[in-house]
C-alpha cells in the first residue's frame, strides 16, 4: 500500500447528541444527500454520466468592454441564436479591453470551452471563483468579430488561465 496513492475522503456529517442504553452519547449523523455520492462510490455504484454540455445549459453574462454603446445587447442576441442562455448583460469595468476573454466559474471549464468554440475570435479562458450566478462571463473586447452558427472543432491546446478571486477585473452588471 502506497500512502501517496490512497484516495482519502471524509463523509459529510453533523454532530448529534442522543441517548443510547440510558447513556448520553455524542455521535455523528450523515448529512444527506451530500454523503450519498461517497457512499455510492464505496459500494461500487457508478454515478450516472453528467449531462452533455450544450448552449442551452450554459448561463452566460455578457459584459461590454469595448466602450461602444449597445455592444453587450447585440452580442446577447447573437449568442441566443445557437441557444445560449444569456442571464444578464452589462458593462465591464476597468477600462476598455483590446482582447475579449471568457471568465468561468469553478466547475464550468467545459462550458467556457464550448462558448469559446462558438466565438470567431476564440477568447482566452480565465478561471474566476467569484462567479456565482452564471457559468461564464464573456468580456467583449475590441477584437470581437462575431458568433459562429456552429462550433469550431475542439482545440486540445487551449489552456485556461487561473486567477485569484480578487485578481479578475471588477465588473458591474447594468443595462447598456
Amino acid at each position: 500500500l502506497n500512502a501517496d496513492t490512497v484516495d482519502m475522503a471524509t463523509l459529510p456529517t453533523s454532530p448529534f447528541t442522543t441517548r443510547i442504553g440510558g447513556l448520553t452519547a455524542d455521535v455523528l449523523r450523515l448529512k444527506q444527500p451530500e454523503a450519498q455520492p461517497l457512499i455510492d462510490r464505496i459500494n461500487g455504484i457508478t454515478p450516472p454520466p453528467a449531462p452533455p454540455v450544450t448552449p442551452a445549459n450554459t448561463r452566460v453574462r455578457v459584459l461590454n468592454g469595448t466602450g461602444q454603446t449597445g455592444v453587450a445587447a447585440q452580442v446577447s442576441v447573437a449568442l441566443q441564436g445557437p441557444g445560449f442562455s444569456v442571464a444578464d448583460r452589462g458593462t465591464a469595468s476597468g477600462g476598455r479591453y483590446a482582447q475579449s476573454l471568457i471568465r468561468y466559474a469553478p466547475g464550468s471549464l467545459d462550458k467556457a470551452q464550448l462558448l469559446q468554440r462558438y466565438l470567431q475570435n476564440a477568447p482566452r479562458l480565465v478561471s474566476d471563483p467569484s462567479l456565482r450566478t452564471v457559468d461564464v462571463a464573456l468580456v467583449i473586447g475590441s477584437d470581437y468579430t462575431g458568433v459562429r452558427d456552429t462550433p469550431a472543432p475542439p482545440n486540445p491546446t487551449t489552456t485556461p488561465t487561473t486567477v485569484a478571486s480578487k485578481g479578475g477585473p471588477p465588473t458591474t452588471v447594468a443595462p447598456c
